[in-house]
């Protein structure tokens, strides 16, 4: 603290110590001495820090009863001196535990004074109730804090206080009090406590209300008050102000050619009484229009109705004294008497009564220009909906008429409606023809004449037009302008403190966007959190459900954090000591989506020959917040297959988890081809989530297109040919009970192409070829084909081949010549038939007496052909019916050089096999069986 003294050290280290163990006995902490602080204090005394360290005795917690807030206490025996400088200071305190410096609320060293206050009445008459307006200035030290600060005012004597007075009774510099004011009548003490905060050397206007009804002493005299505040508590006198009847004149308006209120003051001599029945006539200024009658009730003198006669003059009035007048003449004529102004000018009011005149006081007549009178509203609470009514009386230039428009401007924070009714705002007792709303301000569109010379007309915005007070206490005025005169604002009305409430509201969204479940409206999106209250000075404080030890202050709007949870927001304003009842607000808010899971399929595509499909699955519980705890409750989600519900949502505790189903299964009816099955949970608020699974149906067995061999193609017995399908691309493939290979994905995505090694048997290969897709279909197919010999001559040659292969040599080539074939053969093919029945797998057999040559064939269905032929015969037999060997009947076998030689075109033919001829290469070739 600026301006602060630590006590000096001496320098003598056993003495520095001693004074050092002096200082911390003169500390505590809560209620513990700091004989056991556990060491010596810790001071630093510079001109950047004044600082004063000591070590706690006791473990101070937040929670522990009677230990938060903790005091701490130092005595003037630790000898810290208070800085010279009267004013305002703050102390900055910090602990190990929380090590940022936090600045303590303002305490005051009061070293300067408040002004002389200056005191105003209004009237300053004897025995008449008055307004008292008390002005003074803080000095260098005396500033004023708001809603804390107290100013202390003591009467004289001869002033009678009420019990009690209402807080907008009494205003500080224009604002009315937010709390009660203290009255101790023994003491005729008023304290109240400033609304508004005041700085040092600055003034303050303390308006204590006539309405109080707090009257002058009957004594005419000098009299002084006593003023003093918290920051200057010195208590200061007053300047003398004189309680006495003074000589005036009051009119109302005073402008020209208004109707106005008269109210003089004529003082009268001790000797010239006005005897009660003694007539008295009051003059007025040339050019005064006094109205023909005017009623006695619009009459009042010395604070009492007149009941007696009214005489009119032109500009004078005779009345008769009800009673003794003694001292001083009081009358008022009100506005009711009809009385007009005369032209701008300084004018005096004179009577006359027992031949003798006398002077009230000079007055003055100005301009004309429009007045705002009596302004009243029926609510003086802020933030409370009021009507407000008031006299406007234009100048005799602005005259309205209708269709002219008067335009009312509010405070600021004052709250209009979006839209008034015409009906709602009147203008000399007849509905408007439309209301605007701009901004603060209503324009109003008159349906009736509003004229000065008729005193104007009363406007009344009615409680129903839907205007809410401004939110600040204080003194107010309305603006008032129309399209013929100049703004002009109202007289002063009072709005006090609005009442300490606050409202919880959700924002974005601002209604639950979920579900209704188990009697509460879920929100799925987090909220803005807005709590607000209409009172300014309002602290906020809320808590979660019980957790009253974890109340803190709302500092503004914000959203809710993700959470599954039920809770309850309690709630309350405070200002000062004027605390809400705490306020409840339900919130049920889930943004988790639902959890589950699908146990079959277990892919994201499945694929299915049968006709139905079982979905199994199982939802997963998730911690329920409610109430502050997390533990207790758990929910799981309610469960849909294709639209059909399974599970409901539950909201369960957790101690009741095993009495809950879990799992879930569905059988659904498939088409054929893609079905498209969603899984959809739904949680409680409305949460969705859904999990989409394609299960294809497919009853259609997979085709098989073989791509090679061709089976019109011959392949050579022995040899290991590539037998290639096209299928399905995920198909499993078998070739004769082998796993084929996929060996090509071709570009259409669906198929492809499968191969596997087949060896090639003599005669016919039947190959199985099996297809069996991921929907399990089947589909069998068999390729067939045949294994062909294929034999190799050539003519005059003994080269022989087989199959491509060498064979050895013949014995005897094929020969078409004559010699060495008889003459007659001469041209036609003989070969030599052992080697080349051999190579087709043909039995010879050779019968040495019959000279026949037996050729036994075992064909593919296992039956065999037999063929027999003899030497130098031209019939053969084949399966035992003869045959010629030649159309021509010529040809029959023979022998050369020991070996038997047929003709090649008989026994090609007789075995089933094809007979070609190369001329240009002399080349006989055999294929068995025949393509």
């Amino acid at each position: 603290m600026t301006g602060s003294v630590l006590p000096a050290l001496p320098r003598d280290e056993a003495e520095r110590y001693k004074r050092l163990a002096q200082i911390i006995v003169t500390t505590s902490i809560g209620y513990t001495p700091c004989t056991a602080c556990q060491g010596l204090p810790y001071l630093i005394n510079t001109a950047k820090e004044r600082s004063y360290q000591v070590n706690s005795p006791l473990e101070v917690e937040a929670w522990r009863k009677g230990y938060n807030p903790i005091d701490f206490n130092t005595s003037k025996g630790t000898g810290i001196i208070a800085p010279m400088t009267p004013g305002r200071y703050r102390l900055t305190i910090a602990t190990a535990p929380e090590p940022t410096p936090v600045e303590s609320e303002y305490f005051v060293l009061p070293c300067s004074e408040i002004s002389k206050p200056k005191v105003t009445l209004k009237p300053p008459d004897t025995d008449t109730v008055t307004e008292m307006k008390i002005k003074f200035n803080t000095g260098e030290g005396g500033a004023l804090d708001a809603d804390t600060s107290n100013i202390m005012i003591q009467f004289p004597n001869d002033y009678v206080l009420p019990g009690s007075i209402k807080p907008k009774m009494i205003t500080v510099n224009g604002t009315p009090l937010n709390k009660p004011p203290q009255v101790v009548k023994t003491l005729n003490q008023v304290t109240i406590t400033s609304p508004v905060a005041i700085n040092n050397l600055s003034e303050v206007a303390v308006v204590f209300s006539d309405k109080i009804g707090m009257k002058n002493p009957v004594k005419i005299a000098d009299y002084t008050l006593k003023v003093k505040t918290d920051s200057e508590p010195e208590t200061i006198e007053s300047e003398p102000f004189k309680v006495a009847t003074v000589p005036v004149v009051e009119v109302n308006p005073n402008m020209e050619y208004n109707t106005a209120e008269y109210y003089a003051v004529g003082i009268l001599p001790a000797d010239s009484p006005i005897k009660s029945g003694q007539e008295f006539t009051v003059n007025f200024p040339k050019g005064t229009s006094i109205p023909k009658t005017i009623q006695p009730s619009s009459v009042i003198i010395n604070g009492q109705p007149y009941k007696g006669t009214v005489n009119t003059g032109s500009e004078t009035i005779s009345l008769v004294a009800p009673s003794d007048i003694v001292g001083a003449l009081k009358v008022r004529f009100l506005v009711s008497s009809g009385i007009k102004n005369t032209a701008p000018g300084t004018y005096e009011l004179t009577f006359t009564t027992g031949g003798k005149s006398f002077t009230f006081e000079k007055f003055e007549i100005i301009k004309s220009k429009p007045i705002i009178a009596n302004v009243d509203i029926t609510e003086e609470q802020g933030c409370e909906q009021s009507g407000y009514k008031f006299t406007y009386i234009p100048s005799f230039a602005g005259d309205l008429n209708p269709g002219d428009k008067l335009t009312v401007e509010f405070p600021e924070n004052t709250r209009l409606p979006q839209a008034v009714s015409g009906d709602k705002v009147t203008i000399g007792g007849k509905p408007s023809q439309a209301v605007e709303i701009d901004g603060l301000k209503l324009v109003i569109t008159v349906d009736t004449e509003v004229k000065a010379a008729n005193g104007g007309a009363l406007v009344d915005i009615t409680k129903d037009a839907g205007v809410i007070n401004t939110n600040y206490p204080g003194g107010y005025s309305l603006k008032v302008s129309t399209n013929k005169d100049e703004p002009i604002s109202s007289p002063q009305f009072t709005i006090t403190m609005p009442k300490v409430t606050s409202q919880l509201a959700f924002k974005d969204p601002a209604q639950p966007d979920g579900l209704e479940f188990e009697g509460c409206l879920w929100y799925k999106t987090p909220p803005v959190l807005s709590i607000t209250s209409c009172n300014p000075y309002a602290k906020i404080f809320m808590w979660y459900d019980n957790k009253t030890d974890s109340i803190v202050q709302y500092t503004g709007e914000k959203r809710l954090s993700p959470a599954s949870q039920r809770t309850t927001i309690w709630y309350y304003a405070q200002v000062g000591d004027v605390k809400e009842e705490p306020k409840p607000m339900k919130l049920c808010l889930d943004t988790i989506l639902p959890s589950f899971s699908v146990i079959q399929p277990d892919m994201e595509k499945t694929i299915t020959n049968k006709k139905t499909y079982t979905i199994k699955g199982e939802r997963q519980p998730t911690e329920m917040l409610t109430d502050g705890d997390n533990e207790k409750y758990q929910v799981v989600d309610g469960v849909y297959i294709n639209g059909k519900q399974l599970l409901s949502p539950e909201i369960f505790e957790t101690a009741n988890r095993d009495s809950i189903k879990m799992t879930f299964e569905a059988t659904v009816d498939l088409k054929e081809g893609e079905n498209v099955v969603e899984i959809k949970g739904i949680d409680q608020a409305g949460n969705e989530r859904t999990i989409k699974k394609i299960i294809i149906l497919d009853t259609k067995a997979p085709e098989i297109v073989v791509v090679k061999p061709d089976p019109k193609e011959l392949q050579k017995p022995g040899e290991n040919i590539a037998i290639q399908v096209k299928s399905e691309t995920d198909a499993s493939v078998f070739i004769n009970g082998q796993i084929a290979q996929k060996i090509e994905e071709l570009p259409d995505g669906k198929t492809a192409i499968f191969e596997a090694g087949w060896d090639v048997v003599k005669g016919e290969n039947k190959v199985e070829i099996t297809s069996t897709d991921v929907a399990g279909n089947t589909a069998t197919t068999y390729l067939t084909f045949k294994g062909a010999t294929v034999i190799e001559l050539w003519l005059e040659k003994t080269d022989f081949v087989v199959n491509g292969e060498n064979m050895p040599s013949l014995a005897t080539a094929p020969t078409i010549k004559s010699p060495p074939l008889p003459k007659v053969f001469a041209g036609t093919t003989f070969m030599p038939i052992a080697d080349v029945a051999k190579a087709l797998g043909v039995e010879v057999k050779w019968d040495q007496k019959t000279k026949m040559v037996t050729l036994t064939q075992t064909l593919e269905n296992g039956t065999k052909k037999v063929i027999q032929l003899w030497i130098n015969k031209k019939q053969a037999k084949i399966d035992g019916k003869d045959v010629w060997i030649d159309a021509k009947k010529v040809l029959y076998p023979t022998i050369l050089s020991g070996k038997t030689l047929l003709p090649l075109r008989f026994v090609g033919d007789a075995l089933g096999a094809l007979v070609e001829y190369d001329t240009k290469t002399k080349k006989i070739t055999l294929t068995y069986p025949k393509p």
